[in-house]
């Protein structure tokens, strides 16, 4: 299998896992969470965005400390989300 391919076939998961954590966060009553494992995709992040989330994506030198924040508190219908790429490294 090329590497491509491994990233192709990972990208739907990844969104799966983000809507999982998406779903825990509404339950509780929140208004955003911290969603995946590692650095989203940029193809998982547009699908979220396309859905009307907010993301922010925080990458910091030490990769165990960078998160993805994603927010529906300005979701309205038909609005695409935004995308914010913060570099604290």
């Amino acid at each position: 299998m090329k590497a491509f391919e491994v990233r192709k076939a990972s990208v739907q998961p990844q969104y799966d896992v983000a809507m999982k954590d998406i779903e825990q966060a509404k339950e509780w009553g929140w208004k955003s969470a911290h969603v995946g494992r590692g650095t989203l995709y940029t193809e998982v992040a547009e699908m979220l965005a396309n859905d009307g989330f907010d993301i922010k994506i925080v990458k910091r030198a030490n990769d165990c400390m960078s998160y993805n924040e994603v927010s529906w508190e300005n979701a309205e219908e038909g609005k695409r989300g935004t995308i914010t790429y913060v570099d604290e490294t």
